[in-house]
């Protein structure tokens, strides 16, 4: 068994998501985050589904134009309209598949930056839930697009740092 299987099958056993280890193992800009919620909905003591606080949106890009905003300042979109101005529309159709707007909202950072550069968060659980993010500016001259998409339960506040 290679390391990402037994990685895998361990991450599995321990949080039942074996495709968030995966996917870090992909990413071209590095490991994504390991703090935070799962990436599933967590049933409840009543077999109700409970939404996860923060779920990273993989495989879905932004048009073009979307790329550059600082990524102190990402751009929220609350709406199946607002994520029009954001998305293509074949892009468009992935997200809808994945968020529920009534019930969540997506926050998409997208930057020009150091291959170095990273995005983390952190869930800060209370009486209300909140995410914080911190961007860690890399040191290398290369220069690469990073793009992250998260959806944020809409009772969910967010903080950048």
């Amino acid at each position: 068994m290679n390391q990402m299987a037994i990685r895998c099958v361990v991450a599995m056993m321990a949080s039942g998501v074996c495709a968030s280890v995966m996917a870090q193992n992909r990413s071209e800009d590095g490991p994504m985050p390991r703090k935070g919620a799962a990436t599933a909905d967590a049933p409840k003591s009543g077999g109700e589904k409970v939404r996860p606080t923060i779920v990273l949106l993989e495989k879905i890009a932004p048009r073009r134009e979307a790329v550059g905003f600082p990524p102190e300042r990402p751009v929220v979109i609350r709406s199946k309209k607002q994520a029009e101005e954001s998305f293509s529309k074949g892009e468009l159709a992935k997200l809808m598949k994945r968020v529920d707007f009534d019930a969540e909202y997506v926050v998409l950072f997208a930057w020009s930056g150091s291959g170095e550069d990273r995005l983390e968060y952190a869930v800060k659980e209370s009486s209300r839930d909140s995410v914080a993010f911190t961007y860690r500016p890399g040191s290398t001259k290369d220069l690469r697009k990073h793009v992250r998409i998260y959806a944020l339960r809409a009772d969910v506040n967010w903080e950048g740092r």
